[in-house]
């Protein structure tokens, strides 16, 4: 504890005293456990934590009225704190439901101009607000470059010592679904291999605990919200691909259309080649089936905002009218899309972060034999793009 930073003399506001003094009680209490202390030690002044970790002298003076109230340590007049009992090492935390540090393994490129945007961004933000509530400390081991848990990294999470390990397996779209799922099992692989509790996010695996979003369900909400708006001739248009998300999708819509009486056929389900072709595959959608009063479907269910905006923006063309003549539902309530007012399924980066933070705690704590998925439910937005079956519209 005698390293001294320079201190911060800024003056802060409530929220940032707040934040800086749960900083300050972790590193202060894996510092006390790190250097062993014992019942009976003397410890630093406020002045030299002052020093010693670059805080204001308020905010040192708040760990020792935490530290007193947790009845941890005792200030005599004139002799200064003394420690009553050592502050506990990691696994006695753990224990006691808190836990001390935990290593997030993902791809994040902070560059990348809608890094901020993105789930993994999310994710960690979630992470740093919800470890400072918990005392207990995050650390980001970035993939890259080549998205996949090499040497050095495995290396660098084991010096780190940390008591559960989170992987976001989201992976770039520029990765085939084949490369991508064998890559996630591959990093799952390794990261077994350090023996450390283990958490997969967006990542379907049956060699470790999963947080998943229930895709099954994102596809149902959306195809129940169009049926009870009275449409029967619905579209589903997604990216090509094999990945697990993708077929639950059409899983979901095939069994929720059946469940209602109603079939969704194989031309039913449009598949664009990828990204870089969703203007070319939504212009031969709506040429095919929308144009010259030709009309097939009376609603369309996009698998992601960025193609049902594409959408609306063909069909809007050529006359056709978002919701007057096609309602259309997307899905991840993207920002980049929101002045379209799209209705669309969002999944929240919020919600994936606490599922992933409580049950990496549960398997920390209780060590479970076997692997436990969590699936995230996601609530449908209504917007604009969706209205009641117009008796006018004609479909097959």
């Amino acid at each position: 504890m005698n390293t001294k930073r320079k201190v911060r003399n800024r003056r802060l506001s409530p929220r940032e005293a707040k934040a800086l003094s749960r900083e300050l009680l972790i590193k202060f209490k894996m510092d006390a456990s790190a250097q062993g202390l014992k019942t009976g030690d003397i410890l630093p002044g406020e002045k030299e934590i002052s020093n010693n970790y670059g805080v204001p002298l308020s905010i040192a003076r708040g760990l020792y009225q935490t530290l007193k109230k947790e009845g941890l340590v005792k200030s005599v007049k004139g002799n200064g704190v003394y420690l009553l009992k050592p502050i506990g090492n990691n696994r006695e935390m753990l224990q006691n439901k808190s836990f001390l540090k935990l290593g997030i393994v993902a791809f994040l490129e902070p560059e990348h101009p809608q890094a901020p945007f993105n789930r993994v961004s999310g994710i960690l933000r979630f992470f740093d607000h919800r470890s400072a509530e918990h005392q207990c400390q995050t650390r980001l081991f970035n993939t890259r470059p080549g998205f996949s848990v090499e040497l050095n990294l495995m290396e660098a999470i084991r010096e780190y010592q940390p008591d559960g390990i989170l992987y976001l397996a989201g992976a770039p779209d520029m990765l085939d679904d084949n490369v991508r799922n064998e890559m996630i099992e591959d990093n799952v692989r390794k990261l077994r291999m350090l023996d450390i509790p283990l958490v997969v996010c967006d990542g379907k695996t049956s060699l470790a605990n999963n947080v998943l979003f229930d895709h099954e369900q994102i596809a149902s909400v959306a195809m129940e919200h169009l049926i009870r708006l009275g449409h029967r001739s619905i579209a589903f248009i997604q990216i090509a691909g094999n990945d697990f998300w993708r077929l639950e999708r059409i899983e979901g819509a095939r069994k929720t259309m059946s469940k209602h009486g109603l079939a969704m056929a194989k031309d039913d389900i449009i598949k664009i080649d990828s990204l870089s072709t969703i203007p070319e595959g939504v212009s031969r959608f709506v040429e095919e089936k929308l144009k010259n009063n030709n009309t097939r479907y009376s609603a369309v269910f996009c698998s992601g905002d960025v193609i049902a905006a594409e959408l609306i923006r063909t069909a809007e063309r050529i006359g056709i009218k978002v919701p007057d003549d096609l309602s259309v539902i997307g899905v991840d309530d993207d920002h980049m899309f929101r002045h379209l007012d799209i209705t669309t399924v969002p999944q929240s980066s919020e919600e994936e972060g606490r599922e992933s933070f409580e049950l990496l705690a549960e398997v920390i704590r209780n060590k479970p034999a076997t692997p436990v998925v969590r699936k995230i439910k996601c609530p449908l937005v209504k917007r604009r793009t969706t209205a009641r079956l117009q008796q006018n519209i004609k479909v097959a």
